[in-house]
């Protein structure tokens, strides 16, 4: 369980310094690296570490601009309020980071796979 919070502030990072799928990126190293017991461990890493940044990063903005941003927002999308929709992009970013970590841990399988039968 220490992965979720290295994972949290490396996502984090991304998110502040580069463009936002770059959590994507961070999460399919860490799902290489960390070698997660199966692909469901690795998709539930990534949902949590990457949902954890992903909500400390939006609810920061949101209350750097004291919901204004969102509001409106809410409003050109038809969203009933603007919690709703901070609660959709925390949740769209969480399933983005745990496809990202899931597909770092598969394409580490790949690795070993391909190592065990070249050996």
């Amino acid at each position: 369980m220490k992965t979720i919070p290295i994972l949290a502030i490396l996502a984090a990072m991304a998110a502040y310094f580069f463009a936002w799928w770059s959590v994507v990126v961070v999460a399919a190293l860490v799902g290489l690296l960390a070698n997660p017991k199966n692909a469901a461990a690795a998709y539930g890493i990534g949902f949590a570490g990457v949902g954890l940044a992903w909500s400390t990063y939006v609810l920061f903005l949101n209350f750097q601009n004291q919901g204004l941003l969102a509001g409106k927002i809410a409003q050109i999308l038809q969203v009933p309020s603007s919690a709703h929709l901070l609660a959709l992009t925390i949740f769209i970013g969480s399933l983005a980071g745990g496809m990202g970590c899931m597909t770092g841990a598969l394409l580490r399988q790949i690795f070993n796979k391909y190592k065990e039968a070249t050996a």
